[in-house]
This record gives C-alpha cells, sequence and structure tokens, in this order.
C-alpha cells in the first residue's frame, strides 16, 4: 500500500468521517503551522484523529488512535481576535503506521485502508433500506431537516451512505467515533440502523411524557379555575367568609383528633367535599352531619374488656 507523510490535527469532542465537512475554529498558535505546512507541501491534505481520551490535558502516543481520516482543507480565514477559522472535508479513512514529532508540529506516516464489505450483491438493496429509514427518521422527528436527503440521491455506495448518514443522527461524539473505526461496511449499515430506530423510539416516548405533563398542568389549571369561580359566586352570594372561617375550624379540628393518619385523610376529603357544595345544595346537611360525627367519634379510645369467665 501506497505510504505518505501528512501534517495532524487532533480533535477533542469532533469527529470528522469521510464524504463529510466540518467547520472549525482554533487558536492560531495552535493550528497555523500545520495548515500552513499543510497548504504548502501537502496539497492542502493532513490527517484528522480523535484523541482516545479528552480528558488528557498532555498529549501521548497512546491516547492517539491508529485510525484516522485523509482529510483536505478546502477555507481557511484568519480572524482578529488570534483564530482561524477553517473548513476540512474527509476523503478517506487511514491506517496511522507511526506518529512523528509529537511534541511540537506533529506529523504522521499513513497507509490506506481496505474496507470489509462480504455481500456486494445486496449492496442497492442495503442502500434503498437506508434511504427509506432516513426519510422515515426525518418524518417521525420534526428537528430533523430534510437537507440531507438532495446529497444523498445519487449515492449508491453503502460505505459512502453510512458515512453520509451517520453525523446527521443524534448521535455522540463516542458513537461518531465507533463508525469512524469500523470497517466493516455491513456493520456500520446495522449500527446505523439501529441508531436510527433507537433515537425515533426515544423522540415517541419523550412525546409521551410531555403530554402526560402537558395533561396535568391543564388539570391543574382547570381545577385552580373552577376553584377561583367557586369563590367569586360564593363572594357574590355572602357565603364566602362564615363558611370559610366554619371549614379552617373543621381542619383544625381534625389536625387536633387523635386517630390515624387514614383517617384524618378521609375527614379532609370529606370537608373539602362539603367546601365545594353551595350552601343551596341538599347534600350540604348531610355531608356536615357525617363530618361531626366522624369528629365526635371516639377515635383511639379504648375499654380493658373483663374476659374472666369466672
Amino acid at each position: 500500500m501506497k505510504k505518505q507523510n501528512l501534517p495532524v490535527i487532533i480533535l477533542k469532542g469532533l469527529v470528522l468521517l469521510p464524504h463529510n465537512d466540518l467547520k472549525i475554529d482554533l487558536d492560531a498558535s495552535i493550528v497555523k503551522d500545520v495548515l500552513d505546512e499543510a497548504e504548502f507541501f501537502h496539497n492542502n491534505q493532513l490527517l484528522v484523529v480523535n484523541q482516545i481520551n479528552n480528558l488528557e490535558e498532555k498529549m501521548n502516543l497512546k491516547s492517539l488512535p491508529n485510525i484516522g481520516v485523509l482529510a483536505k482543507v478546502t477555507h481557511k480565514i484568519e480572524m482578529p481576535n488570534h483564530k482561524i477559522r477553517f473548513e476540512i472535508s474527509g476523503m478517506k479513512r487511514v491506517k496511522v503506521i507511526e506518529y512523528l514529532n509529537i511534541d511540537q508540529n506533529m506529523e504522521s506516516i499513513v497507509e490506506d485502508l481496505e474496507e470489509i464489505f462480504q455481500e456486494p450483491e445486496k449492496e442497492n438493496v442495503y442502500v434503498n433500506k437506508l434511504k427509506r429509514e432516513i426519510e422515515e427518521y426525518i418524518h417521525e422527528i420534526p428537528y430533523a431537516g430534510n437537507s440531507i436527503l438532495n446529497p444523498i440521491k445519487e449515492i449508491n455506495h453503502l460505505s459512502i451512505l453510512t458515512d453520509m448518514l451517520a453525523p446527521y443522527i443524534n448521535i455522540n461524539s463516542e458513537r461518531l467515533n465507533h463508525y469512524l473505526v469500523e470497517l466493516d461496511v455491513k456493520k456500520r449499515f446495522i449500527d446505523l440502523l439501529q441508531d436510527i430506530h433507537d433515537e425515533i423510539s426515544n423522540f415517541q416516548i419523550e412525546t409521551e411524557i410531555d403530554k402526560e405533563i402537558q395533561k396535568e398542568i391543564d388539570k391543574s389549571q382547570k381545577e385552580y379555575i373552577l376553584r377561583e369561580k367557586i369563590k367569586v359566586i360564593k363572594q357574590e352570594l355572602g357565603e364566602e367568609s362564615l363558611k370559610e372561617e366554619e371549614i379552617n375550624r373543621l381542619y383544625e379540628n381534625v389536625s387536633q383528633l387523635k386517630a390515624s393518619e387514614e383517617v384524618k385523610q378521609k375527614i379532609r376529603s370529606e370537608i373539602k367535599r362539603y367546601e365545594m357544595l353551595p350552601i343551596a345544595s341538599p347534600e350540604v346537611d348531610i355531608i356536615r352531619n357525617y363530618i361531626d360525627t366522624l369528629l365526635k367519634l371516639p377515635w383511639e379510645n379504648y375499654t380493658i374488656d373483663n374476659d374472666d369467665l369466672d
């Protein structure tokens, strides 16, 4: 396989796949020499890799992968804030044979990678299946735009299609890196279908949860509005102040009652029923008498039985 020497850019939290573009802003002190070397000596080509452990501050060879992406710098602008904004386009996966000059202006020696696809006769079936699934994904998930549909329309190679679609799905950088290092094209296809189905399923579950929450909010708001209307009506009828005092007194009697919490909760529910009824209701006296009876019962008062037969 042909080997070549390339300057290196290391990304943290971003993953570039072949057949995709990335726009990046980096400090000029970090990236300027690398971009200049790529422009002057390597036809704007460089190696893009992802640090395996993003938490490591100091670079070491163990934190660098052996698979990266051969990319080309397509745009470059030096910004006034000492940053460089540039765009890179992923071309193909490559194997990293060696990293050079790890301390400054890192370079690499790379060679091409052979992907694995053992069912070329089924490629059209897989491609069409994936295109249908991504259309379903766009239909089901409102925040998924349809901008990807036109670029993939003429794509007939499964490897290219999986690379183009993986960044489009709402997955994290760790999962994207899985697609980068996976050389089995069918395996990437199956994993991508699973991610699409999982994302649709998760969105449907979240939607159901949102509906339940909204239903509870609507119910609470409706109850609040009704209670306020009843309150206004009672005030207009002159019932509010006297009955409110009575209700407060009943609740106070319940709190002082020597009874179990289950009993107290039952009495409170009856008081609430009584509170919601207008004075003219035929049920008012019945419920009021029932509450008085409950409050007067000798809860938790016991007598000692004499069970001595003699």
